[in-house]
């Protein structure tokens, strides 16, 4: 019998810098599938940079306003099918002085 699937938040940061930060663990155990992921970058500076990683260092989604000066705020959303094991983990960075905002949804499975 088919049984019923709702997403989850995984994180949403508010005003993030700096990093990369852990936002979100898969718990032992589990399987979580990313289907969404969001950065807004606030700064009006050059060279704006933000991004989601994987806890191997690889960017997942990446954001970027090289303009002079840039054209924040922006809102970038990426959509797919990201797969994180049990205790793998999603950070956020930004390079200085880029101030964003992230957040990242999907499904948490039993694995």
């Amino acid at each position: 019998m088919p049984f019923p699937v709702y997403s989850t938040r995984f994180f949403r940061i508010a005003g993030g810098a700096g990093g990369p930060t852990v936002a979100f663990a898969c718990p032992l155990g589990k399987v979580a599938v990313v289907k969404c992921m969001g950065i807004t970058i606030g700064s009006t500076v050059a060279e704006a940079s933000a991004w989601i990683e994987a806890d191997d260092g690889s960017k997942l989604m990446w954001a970027h306003a090289s303009d002079t000066p840039a054209t924040a705020p922006f809102t970038l959303v990426e959509f797919g099918e990201w797969v994180l094991i049990g205790t793998e983990t999603l950070a956020y960075a930004t390079s200085a002085p880029t101030i964003a905002d992230f957040w990242c949804s999907g499904y948490l499975f039993d694995a």
